[in-house]
């Protein structure tokens, strides 16, 4: 969920940049070119539903090895505090692939042009949310397509985008551990065993997938300051981000 939000982040970034170079190169009234600028579009926001869709699996396999591994030594009667609990949450994080190179191809295509095989050119945020002269009418569709997917991977690679992620996946990881303490407050500091402690925790994958709509754990990533200050240098200049 993290990844993905902060991945359709600098996706409508990059758009509404190009937006705006294009209002000022005087495009927007260029009405003949709308179909055109509509499906490419919808062909780069489409790219956001390569991870649920196919990335997923790989991304899955991966953290599965992960958790067995953090996991290994323990027993399911083993009690644990919650303290304990983020401590096997935070190892799992840290575990979780250091460098944007072992993990951006679970999220973006590696060749954008080959999910546009993939891809039927839908999107769930749906083009008419959208700026109808993000595009120059003097570029192909499949050369803007190009363009935007290397500049949305440069973005995922950058040292930045690195700082952001981890901090947003470990303020996502303290409000659950916030809703543990709710639940689980008034137990003894070592009578939870790790069974007992299973189902929430499937419970709050559950949670995290919400609809963006009701999703509190998006708002929570948006209002980060680390966050915003990004994705407005995203905005303003991609070349600037290191």
């Amino acid at each position: 969920m993290t990844v993905l939000n902060l991945y359709t982040r600098t996706q409508l970034n990059i758009l509404g940049r190009h937006f705006f170079i294009n209002q000022a190169r005087g495009f927007e009234n260029l009405e003949s070119v709308d179909q055109s600028i509509a499906l490419c579009q919808q062909k780069f926001l489409g790219s956001a539903d390569f991870l649920p869709q196919y990335g997923v699996t790989g991304l899955i396999v991966r953290m599965e090895k992960i958790v067995e591994n953090v996991l290994e030594s323990k027993h399911l009667r083993e009690p644990l505090t919650i303290g304990e609990l983020y401590d096997i949450f935070r190892r799992i994080l840290n575990n979780f692939p250091s460098s944007s190179l072992h993990w951006i191809n679970y999220v973006i295509p590696e060749n954008g042009l080959l999910y546009q095989e993939l891809s039927t050119a839908t999107s769930t945020f749906g083009v008419s949310q959208l700026p109808r002269a993000v595009l120059s009418p003097f570029e192909t569709e499949r050369a803007k397509l190009e363009q935007l997917m290397a500049e949305t991977r440069d973005v995922l690679l950058s040292n930045d985008f690195s700082v952001i992620l981890k901090q947003s996946l470990k303020t996502v990881l303290d409000s659950m551990m916030d809703e543990f303490n709710t639940m689980f407050e008034g137990s003894a500091p070592s009578s939870i065993p790790l069974a007992k402690l299973l189902p929430p925790v499937a419970h709050a994958s559950t949670v995290l997938l919400e609809h963006p709509t009701k999703n509190r754990f998006i708002n929570i990533i948006g209002k980060l300051p680390q966050v915003q200050s990004f994705f407005a240098l995203v905005y303003a200049n991609a070349g600037g981000i290191s």
